[in-house]
């Protein structure tokens, strides 16, 4: 059995995040990770108000058989959890320390 190809995964990953007018939505970036024979997308939305900011991320895990999951699996939560409690405020600094000089 093969696989469901890149392009096929993310339109299903779209539809699943985003919702059927997922194409009228130009101001969400999108990234893409292959693991294994399974893709997980992000899709991010930033939300700028004066001093303050907000990130919003949409994660959606396609299968091989090109199916969205309707939960992460546990072990990528807990990775994700992990990394952006411990992760993110130092990414943030390295990121716009650059940004700001």
């Amino acid at each position: 059995m093969s696989c469901v190809d890149e392009t096929k995964a993310e339109k299903i990953a779209k539809r699943k995040a985003l919702g059927r007018l997922s194409s009228l939505r130009r101001s969400i970036k999108s990234f893409k990770i292959k693991i294994g024979d399974d893709w997980l997308f992000g899709f991010v939305k930033t939300n700028v108000k004066n001093d303050k900011f907000s990130i919003f991320v949409k994660l959606v895990y396609i299968d091989c058989r090109g199916e969205a999951l309707e939960k992460l699996p546990q072990t990528l939560v807990e990775k994700i959890t992990q990394y952006v409690e411990e992760g993110s405020a130092a990414t943030l600094q390295r990121e716009l320390s650059e940004v700001v000089k």
